[in-house]
């Protein structure tokens, strides 16, 4: 899977895409003259420059809760 972060003017999209979408999207990208981030210039996608994209390949991972119990023995 793909996503796809896009931020102009300060208006921030995240889309999730397959491969077939992806290239769509990158193609439609450069008729809009984006520019295609190699890295994240700054964490907030708001101030990132105006008509840019940053495409990430891989898997959204949610964290499992793990229950730990913490026990105390006086002699």
């Amino acid at each position: 899977m793909y996503y796809m972060i896009s931020a102009n003017d300060g208006d921030i999209d995240v889309v999730e895409l397959d491969k077939d979408d992806i290239a769509k999207a990158m193609a439609d990208a450069l008729d809009d003259d984006v520019t295609f981030l190699s890295s994240v210039p700054i964490p907030d996608p708001q101030y990132w420059p105006d008509n840019s994209s940053l495409i990430i390949k891989g898997e959204i991972v949610v964290p499992k809760p793990k229950t730990t119990i913490t026990e105390y023995v006086v002699d």
